[in-house]
């Protein structure tokens, strides 16, 4: 996973959810459900977005009224399962364990694979694997909390974090490089002068070359070009092109 630079300190737990500055870190997905479409390699992608559904919602189903509250009862919820598993690991006291919820909040539900309804496991993508911003609502119910960015992980995205911005000033950050083809971990930034990565990628036609991504400064960023995603920047000045054929990511020079 690339490195994140926020100037956040996280608690002595991992937190579910958290919000320096403007922006919102999640391990997986910020709706609940995913979308449930391919998005045409052929086609402009731009509009491709999560169904406008319930998202606000704990892991025992129940919604609750707003982003505050919601991330204070799930990182509750989070700890009493922690602290469950502290007391009973090895789950002797009951069956199943009381800590059980928490495993299977982050694991797949069969047959599907999915877990739309996971903070964890949940998906902003299509069903082709590219990114794919959350419901209109959402978007604009983080932008009024004047939260711009959202970075998930737990969606691997080529060697380079994937940025998909809408034309309201909201932008999905996917920061999961976990599968690379480049041996250098990207880095993800966010300062007073905005949300920048840089690392390097290797090409479809094998070339590896260093990329650099600046949200503020670069409006090409996180659009889509005849199904390509923007990625930004790579030495020599051509753009970093990005998408996903089936389980494969390509990557090119445009």
């Amino acid at each position: 996973h690339p490195q994140l630079s926020t100037g956040y300190e996280s608690p002595p737990w991992t937190p579910l959810g958290a919000a320096p500055r403007a922006t919102v870190l999640t391990p997986g997905s910020v709706a609940r459900r995913l979308l449930r479409r391919q998005i045409n390699p052929s086609t402009e992608s731009d509009q491709a977005q999560v169904p406008d559904l319930a998202w606000l919602s704990l892991p025992d189903g129940t919604l609750v009224p707003d982003l505050e509250t919601w991330d204070a009862e799930l990182e509750r919820w989070y700890r009493g399962q922690l602290a469950a598993f502290h007391e009973d690991p090895a789950g002797v006291t009951s069956d199943p364990p009381l800590w059980w919820p928490l495993i299977a909040y982050q694991m797949p539900q069969f047959p599907s694979r999915a877990h739309p309804a996971s903070i964890v496991y949940g998906r902003n993508t299509s069903e082709g694997n590219n990114p794919a911003l959350p419901a209109g609502r959402i978007r604009r119910a983080l932008l009024d909390r004047g939260l711009a960015q959202v970075v998930v992980g737990h969606t691997p995205n080529g060697d380079m974090p994937s940025f998909v911005r809408d034309d309201d000033g909201f932008t999905l950050i996917v920061a999961d490089a976990s599968y690379p083809r480049s041996a250098q971990c990207p880095q993800l930034s966010q300062s007073a002068a905005g949300v920048r990565a840089r690392g390097r990628v290797v090409l479809d036609d094998g070339r590896e070359l260093a990329a650099e991504a600046d949200l503020a400064g670069d409006p090409a960023l996180g659009r889509w070009r005849r199904g390509w995603l923007d990625k930004g920047t790579l030495e020599g000045g051509s753009r970093l092109l990005f998408r996903f054929e089936g389980q494969r990511f390509q990557q090119r020079a445009g």
